[in-house]
């Protein structure tokens, strides 16, 4: 306050140092604020109820972080990476409004809030991290997903062209569901075929 911290600290009425403070807190604030300081007898009543209107913020800001981390759950169809975002997020605005909020609680708020698809990942993690990291967990997380999407992929093929066989013939066999080439009935003759009589 430019020097003039004094009269905030001791109510001094009527000074022209009390003036002055009382006038540079107003130019200060933000407008919705200004009837707090032109409605105070001084410029340290005017601090004062800036400092109880701010901590009224804070605590209602608190308890809406504490319900969004409460809450946190994996959208449908969100990236992990956008998930763990918006958990970081919500952690970064409660260590800003000096939330003690521990990294542990974090994680395992993302982990409760991943879906169901991550539950076997989740069990995997927990079962090899001794520290529970954020950054470390969320690439944990990354290793297993691309794992899962590489397995799915590479069965994709199989799914694909069982898909189109449902409703095909068998030429060896006759039965539907399948063509020749997969056809188990062809692979056990060609089998015993090949075996060599002694």
């Amino acid at each position: 306050l430019k020097g003039l911290w004094q009269a905030v600290e001791e109510e001094s009425t009527g000074t022209s140092r009390d003036r002055q403070a009382k006038a540079l807190i107003g130019l200060a604030v933000q407008d919705r604020l200004v009837p707090y300081v032109t409605g105070a007898a001084t410029a340290k009543d005017a601090w004062d109820a800036l400092d109880r209107v701010f901590k009224a913020c804070s605590n209602a800001r608190s308890l809406k972080l504490t319900q969004a981390l409460t809450n946190l759950s994996m959208q449908p169809k969100e990236a992990l990476t956008s998930y763990a975002a918006r958990a970081k997020s919500i952690w970064d605005q409660q260590l800003a409004i000096g939330e003690d909020v521990s990294e542990r609680q974090i994680v395992l708020s993302l982990l409760n809030g991943l879906s169901e698809d991550y539950r076997n990942m989740v069990q995997n993690v927990l079962s090899t991290s001794t520290d529970l990291d954020l950054n470390e967990v969320v690439s944990k997380l990354l290793l297993v997903e691309q794992k899962g999407v590489l397995e799915i992929g590479s069965n994709a093929a199989l799914y694909a062209r069982v898909a189109r066989t449902q409703d095909r013939e068998c030429w060896y066999c006759h039965k539907k569901g399948h063509v020749k080439a997969d056809c188990l009935k062809r692979k056990r003759d060609n089998a015993a075929a090949s075996v060599i009589p002694l």
